[in-house]
């Protein structure tokens, strides 16, 4: 029987040194959590510093953006502005348009002229070149062919005239040809500019959409920080909670009796208690996945986020 008490004392003792090396190892592993849960807090903080800074470069460039897009908006108003003022009728062109209608006409007018002209020339010609009936000079035609002979004088100046008001007015309607061209390139050089600027607009627009998708995914972010950072909270308070208790249970195993039937209830409160401790370390463990699973997923976005 003190052989059986004596080989239940040493199995009691060595279950008492294994409860013992599992709630070192317990121990070993509260402290590797704790130091996770550092790391975890100071990647966390690193985090949130990388998004307060993404926030801030963001907001420069959007602020960028909006400037930029605020004085391309006033530029295509202005061009929008000139483009309608081109549009309507030029008063200089239609000016312009009138006086050459006006030239054609008297052109024309000349023409009919010049063709009379030409018609008192053979006129007289004939009258030149046909025999007199008789030596005696007929005194109306004398004076018939003086006043022919005026005419063409007058005609002749007239001509000249024509000619060069013909000249000036070829010479106005290529001046016109040309300034219509330079206004007709100018009005295409504006409708370009106009459509550079509706899309460099259509692009600020889309610019500022992703701009505001970006705010939205670093609110998620800042959730998924706060989030982090409870958990984390959480789980330190309970380690602190099983550290307080594996305290106790040194001073318990300490403290303990040497009868066996105390041993015995030590040890099976101790086992219960390393089996607690152990499911717990085990939850632990599972947080701590999670939360670094959580942390790698925010350092991915952040990572987004700065791009």
């Amino acid at each position: 029987e003190n052989k059986h008490l004596h080989d239940r004392e040493q199995q009691i003792s060595a279950e008492l040194e294994k409860g013992c090396s599992k709630v070192k190892v317990l121990e070993a592993e509260v402290e590797k959590l704790t130091q996770n849960k550092n790391e975890l807090h100071e990647l966390t903080m690193s985090i949130a510093e990388k998004v307060r800074t993404a926030e801030n470069q963001a907001e420069q460039v959007l602020k960028a953006h909006l400037q930029a897009a605020t004085e391309h908006a006033k530029q295509v108003e202005t061009l929008k502005s000139q483009l309608e003022d081109a549009r309507k009728l030029n008063p200089e062109l239609e000016k312009l348009r009138k006086e050459c209608i006006d030239l054609k006409a008297r052109l024309q007018a000349s023409t009919e002229h010049a063709k009379e002209v030409e018609t008192l020339k053979s006129q007289l010609e004939e009258l030149k070149s046909a025999p007199l009936p008789q030596p005696i000079v007929d005194p109306v035609m004398m004076q018939r062919i003086s006043e022919l002979e005026e005419q063409k004088s007058i005609a002749e100046k007239k001509m000249m005239e024509v000619n060069q008001l013909v000249q000036t007015l070829h010479d106005q309607n290529k001046q016109n040809h040309y300034r219509e061209q330079q206004i007709s390139a100018e009005l295409e050089k504006d409708r370009s500019r106009v459509k550079v600027l509706e899309a460099e607009v259509e692009k600020l627009t889309q610019n500022k959409h992703e701009l505001n998708e970006l705010q939205s995914k670093y609110d998620i972010c800042i959730t998924t920080i706060n989030k982090m950072d409870t958990l984390l909270r959480k789980a330190y308070a309970e380690a602190i909670e099983r550290s307080k208790e594996r305290d106790e249970l040194k001073k318990t195993i300490e403290s303990l009796n040497t009868t066996t039937g105390t041993k015995e209830v030590v040890i099976e409160n101790n086992n219960s208690k390393v089996k607690d401790l152990e499911a717990e370390v085990e939850k632990l463990t599972q947080k701590k996945n999670e939360l670094y699973e959580l942390t790698m997923s925010l350092g991915e976005k952040v990572r987004t986020a700065e791009n």
